[in-house]
């Protein structure tokens, strides 16, 4: 029985992950190139997680800030969604979500939204 392979660790080696590599994954992601939340839920709706999506790193080096992260971006999306209500500015079937940019990275197009006091 072999060891466990392990990366070589150099002191003030900076590593640096692109998690554009794995996103695009078609035998995770059916349609990887089309914007779809969907993707991203189970068949009753609920979220589920995959490995394919790690927005705040994995294992030994995950953020130690994920959980502050999480809780304040729930706290501020449902504080906008309890005293607001969201309206586009387009009719939402001619909303284009092809990213502006690609290449290096993936910059989504901008969009305009009004936000109407309840």
């Amino acid at each position: 029985m072999s060891p466990t392979p392990r990366l070589a660790s150099n002191p003030g080696t900076d590593v640096l992950t692109s998690l554009t590599s794995v996103l695009p994954d078609d035998k995770e992601f059916p349609n990887p190139e089309v914007f779809d939340p969907d993707q991203f839920l189970d068949e009753s709706g609920n979220f589920k997680k995959s490995e394919y999506s790690m927005a705040f790193s994995a294992e030994k080096r995950i953020c130690v800030g994920e959980g502050l992260a999480c809780m304040e971006l729930f706290l501020f999306l449902t504080t906008i969604l309890q005293k607001f209500a969201l309206k586009s500015v387009v009719d939402p079937k001619d909303i284009d979500t092809t990213p502006a940019a690609s290449g290096l990275v993936s910059v989504p197009p901008s969009y305009e939204l009004c936000f109407i006091p309840v």
